[in-house]
Order: C-alpha cells, then sequence, then structure tokens
C-alpha cells in the first residue's frame, strides 16, 4: 500500500520505456532500429559480403540477448521499489509484532503510522534512487554488451586473408549516437 502511489506516478514512464509489446521493444524502441547497414555495404563491396552476413548475424543475436536481459531485469527494477519500502519497514514491523496485551493493536497501529510519518521523506527517496541505479546500471549493461560483442564480431569477420576492409565511418557515427 505504501509503494503504491510511488509505482502510480511512475507506470506510464515505466511502461513507455518498457512496453510489453514486441515490435516496439524497450527503451523506445533504440536497440531494435540499431543497426550496421550490411546490405548497403554489401552493395558497395561485394568482397566483403560474408564478413557482413557475419556481422549482421551477430547484431541480430546481441538484440536478442539484450532484450531478453532488459524483460527480466524491468521485473527486478519495478518490484524494487516495494522491495526498498519493506525494508525500510522491518524494524517497525518487529516493534510491532513486539507489542502484547490489552491495546495492543493499538501501539501497533502507532507504532506503524510514526514510523511511516517520521521516515516517508526518506523511505521514498530511497526507493527512487535504488531504482534509478539499477536502471543506470542497466543502461552500462546494455552499452558494454553492445560494446563487447560488436568490437569481438568485428574483429573476428576482418581476420581474413582478404585485404578489403569496408568503409562504416557512417555506421559508426550512427552507433555513437544511439548511444549517446
Amino acid at each position: 500500500m505504501l509503494s503504491s502511489s510511488l509505482t502510480d506516478s511512475i507506470d506510464e514512464e515505466f511502461r513507455k520505456t518498457f512496453p510489453n509489446e514486441a515490435e516496439r521493444g524497450p527503451f523506445n524502441g533504440v536497440i531494435n532500429k540499431f543497426s550496421v547497414n550490411t546490405q548497403r555495404l554489401t552493395e558497395m563491396n561485394k568482397a566483403v559480403e560474408l564478413q557482413l552476413i557475419f556481422l549482421k548475424t551477430e547484431e541480430d543475436k546481441i538484440k536478442t540477448k539484450l532484450n531478453k536481459t532488459i524483460r527480466e531485469r524491468k521485473k527486478t527494477i519495478y518490484n524494487g521499489l516495494e522491495e526498498k519500502i519493506e525494508e525500510t519497514m522491518q524494524e517497525c514491523y518487529k516493534k510491532a509484532a513486539d507489542c502484547r496485551g490489552q491495546g495492543s493493536l493499538q501501539r501497533m497501529r502507532d507504532a506503524l503510522q510514526i514510523h511511516v510519518h517520521v521516515s516517508k521523506n526518506t523511505m521514498f527517496e530511497e526507493a527512487k534512487a535504488a531504482m534509478l541505479t539499477q536502471l543506470n546500471e542497466l543502461k552500462e549493461e546494455i552499452r558494454d554488451d553492445l560494446e563487447k560483442t560488436l568490437t569481438e564480431a568485428v574483429e573476428l569477420s576482418l581476420k581474413t586473408d582478404d585485404d578489403s576492409i569496408p568503409d562504416v565511418s557512417e555506421e559508426l557515427e550512427r552507433v555513437k549516437e544511439y548511444l549517446k
């Protein structure tokens, strides 16, 4: 109940960021939109067609992996608000559980109300900060995975006897834009 107003306030933005519809994709579809334009590069230089097909396959694999990671982590991130509030309330719950005898129900209520009143500002700020930390960690993980996987794929695809290397400067600039 305590976390419901906080989750209500973020629900719309959270659904935009992590939609359930697969075609739009998380983060406003940026991961699904990202693409090394291998078709155009292949048309420009047929000699590296196999390397470009390999890069496209690796790109598809990393997108699938990232979307799966995001799906799993979004649940953890969203539920983290409630968990953080529960964690903050544990001390109060223990105090309330220790109440015995006549009037114990009222003392339990009072203990809960006082604790919520005293800690409400910090409790919600800590929950929000924990969520933002998890979102930033996810963002960093996505960036690192993309960079590592695509760098490895490019290096592997270029380890051939063929000396022709395609010009990917435009695609590199696009990747940098997506990173920003």
